[in-house]
Order: structure tokens, then C-alpha cells, then sequence
């Protein structure tokens, strides 16, 4: 059987190694949409700009937009409509009477990320729940994914969002759970080395995702992209690792797809991961 496992390995090396495929991403309409919490909405909106100075590389159009209520959700989806920006910048619990809800983003992101095909930058919250934004620009980026093979617009945006002195830090967790439990039902096959099988597999699990990493940094560096890029792939628990790696690595922008696992942002693992890390700004994708 170990002939059989070297014989899958060869053809694993063998095949072609994912490459990625480098879209530009230009922002040329942004809409800053905030509360009462924010004060006056046009102070708000030059708060964004200083906080994310590298958005006006593409020259874009600014448009301040306040809402009161999370009854706003539906005038508020007619002007993204009407608008088309190419960024929606929000805080969370945008609208709620009472701050802090906990488990969620708020009423109003739950819906724009539920139905918007427009990225939204979440600004946090302080520890009395208030809207804020962050006094300087962030220089460390991290995309966070349970597929970073392929992930090629994540890895754009995070390229976008991440200053030229800046690192972007690429973190792809392998749930150890997950692979438990295909582990247990192999090693009830009495034909396969389950100790063997058990080695390659993991290697193999995070030999793709670090080949990719490789290739992205290849890639962007031919169009000219030249910021650090670091990578994290391992093993772990995705959303108890993801909180961990914010911390450890100074994190001062996380992006986050709007779909994880093929399920909506708010019925998946990066709204857990969301919720969880208040303080800091969250770039959905």
C-alpha cells in the first residue's frame, strides 16, 4: 500500500501548482454611510479618508450618507442601487438605538452583507460601544479564508488595502477537526497504512496552500506590487487561530469574504470571527 501512496504523491508534485490570476481592483465611487454616533457625517467622512488615505489612489467620488434607524435599510439599498460605489465604508450596529449587540454586526450590515455585491469596510467599535474610527492608517493586512488556493480576489483586495511599507499576511487554518474525523473513518480501511496516509495527507494540505502563497507573490510582484508579504498555514481551529494570529501579529485590517463555506457572511465561520474581533476594522469581500 505505501507504493500505491508514493505512486499519489508523485502525481500530486507532478500536477501543475495553482497559480494566481492578478485583477486590479480600482475604487472610484466610495459611500461612507454612518449614525449619530459618528457626529456630523462629513467630519465622518474626512475621518475615513485619513484613516485609509491609500483609497484615493484612483481619484474616487466621496458620498456621505446618514442614516437613523434600522428601518433605513431599504432606502438605504435604493441609493447603493442608484450610486454603484465600488466601496461602502459602515461601523457596526449602523442605525441600532442600543449599541453592543454582541452576536451580531447590527441589523442594517447584516443585510448589506447579505444582499450587496459591494465590498463593506466595517469600522469598530470602542469598549462603550460607540462608533470609531482609527487614528492611522493600517500597515498590517490579513486575508483570512478556509480556501486560500484560488482565492484570487481576496488576495487582491488585501494587496489594495495594504500600504507599499506595509505586510499583508496571508493565513489559511486547516481545521484539525475536520480532518479527524476523515482521519478516523480511513484508518478503519484495513488496506491503507492509516500512519503513512495520515503523514502525506498533511503535508499535503499545507504544501498547496503554501505553493499558492508563492505564486502570489510571483504574480504581484510582476504588476508591480511590491509589499511584504508573509503566510500562516497550518493546523488549528479556524476561528479561535484567526482571533489568535490578529493578535499576534499586530493585525490592523482583516478581510473577510461575505460568503465562507458557500454560506452567507452572517451564517458562516467569518461573521464567528467577526463578532468576535471588535476592534478592528474588517474589510468584507
Amino acid at each position: 500500500m505505501t507504493d500505491k501512496l508514493d505512486q499519489f504523491a508523485s502525481l500530486f508534485k507532478s500536477a501543475d501548482k495553482p497559480t494566481m490570476i492578478h485583477d486590479d481592483i480600482v475604487v472610484k465611487k466610495l459611500m461612507v454611510v454612518g449614525d449619530e454616533s459618528v457626529g456630523n457625517i462629513d467630519a465622518h467622512l474626512e475621518s475615513v479618508r485619513r484613516f485609509a488615505p491609500i483609497l484615493d489612489r484612483d481619484q474616487p467620488a466621496w458620498q456621505a450618507l446618514a442614516v437613523t434607524t434600522t428601518s433605513a435599510v431599504s432606502s438605504l439599498r435604493d441609493v447603493i442601487r442608484g450610486v454603484g460605489p465600488d466601496l461602502i465604508v459602515a461601523h457596526r450596529d449602523l442605525g441600532e438605538t442600543s449599541r453592543r449587540t454582541e452576536r451580531s454586526l447590527g441589523v442594517i450590515l447584516d443585510e448589506l452583507l447579505w444582499d450587496s455585491p459591494t465590498p463593506v469596510l466595517i469600522l469598530p467599535d470602542d469598549k462603550d460601544g460607540r462608533a470609531v474610527v482609527p487614528e492611522s492608517p493600517p500597515k498590517k493586512v490579513m486575508i483570512a479564508t478556509d480556501h486560500l488556493t484560488g482565492d484570487n480576489a481576496l488576495v487582491d483586495y488585501g494587496a489594495r488595502f495594504t500600504p507599499d511599507d506595509g505586510t499583508l499576511v496571508m493565513a489559511h487554518i486547516e481545521d484539525d477537526g475536520v480532518f479527524e474525523h476523515y482521519m478516523r473513518e480511513i484508518e478503519r480501511i484495513p488496506e491503507i497504512e492509516s500512519n503513512v496516509a495520515r503523514e502525506r495527507i498533511r503535508e499535503r494540505l499545507l504544501e498547496t496552500p503554501k505553493d499558492y502563497v508563492a505564486s502570489c507573490i510571483a504574480v504581484l510582484r510582476g504588476a508591480g506590487i511590491h509589499v511584504h508579504i508573509e503566510d500562516v498555514v497550518r493546523f488549528g481551529h479556524r476561528v479561535r487561530d484567526y482571533e489568535r494570529l490578529v493578535d499576534e501579529h499586530g493585525v490592523e485590517l482583516l478581510c473577510l469574504h461575505a460568503h465562507w463555506d458557500d454560506a452567507p457572511a452572517r451564517l458562516g465561520m467569518a461573521y464567528m470571527i467577526a463578532t468576535r474581533c471588535r476592534r478592528l476594522p474588517l474589510l468584507f469581500v
